[in-house]
Parts: structure tokens; sequence; C-alpha cells
């Protein structure tokens, strides 16, 4: 019992952790991208 409710557990987690690195990787991106056109219209 208590192997089982392990695995749900650490299933939940990583597929939490799998949607807030898309989200930080998202983030991250629209940053780079907001940075270089910031420079492209500037230079």
């Amino acid at each position: 019992m208590e192997s089982d409710t392990n695995k749900i557990a650490v299933t939940k987690t990583s597929s939490a952790n799998k949607r807030m690195g898309l989200t930080l990787l998202s983030i991250a991106v629209v940053f780079f991208a907001s940075v270089i056109i910031k420079k492209m219209i500037v230079g």
C-alpha cells in the first residue's frame, strides 16, 4: 500500500515540475524576445 501511494506522489510531483519548468521556459523565452526586440528598435 505504501509503495503505491509513494508512486502516485512521485508522479504528481514530476508532472507538476514539468509544468513549472514549461512555465519558466515560456517566461524566459518571452523575456529574451522582448529584450532582443528592444535592442533591435533602439539599435
